[in-house]
């Protein structure tokens, strides 16, 4: 007997923030099978958030955070992604792929400028998508 939703989904979905790493290799390494050994590379380039993939991915709704209060002293990449994994439990490999929805919130003190640029960017990008679906 199933006791939640979550005991009943083929699927466990997870999440990670990575950064520092080549978009060409990382949809390669987030590609990568559990026990393929490109697939432990992906936590090279992973931020550390809280709470930890482990505990976030036994829930259907995942949630993330870091703070940092001070400059990192190691170098911030230009680029982070966010890759989303679906690690199939026991699902048959030709059935569809299950919907999920991401939301990402970014919330720097004293940054209207950087709020403003990065709004720009999501709805440019949201306007292309949307032009190219239809």
């Amino acid at each position: 007997m199933r006791h939640r939703r979550f005991d009943y989904l083929a699927y466990e979905m997870e999440f990670v923030v990575v950064r520092g790493v080549d978009i060409v290799d990382l949809f390669e390494i987030a590609a990568a099978g559990i026990d393929d050994p490109e697939g432990g590379k992906l936590g090279e380039y992973e931020i550390k958030l809280r709470p930890t993939r482990t505990a976030r991915s036994k829930g259907t709704l995942q949630v993330g955070s870091a703070i940092w209060s001070t400059r990192p002293r190691e170098k911030f990449h230009d680029d982070w992604f966010i890759v989303v994994r679906s690690l199939n439990k026991w699902l048959d490999p030709d059935a569809p792929p299950q919907p999920y929805a991401i939301t990402a919130t970014l919330m720097v003190e004293r940054a209207e400028a950087l709020y403003a640029e990065l709004q720009a960017e999501v709805l440019v990008e949201l306007e292309a998508r949307a032009r190219v679906q239809f």
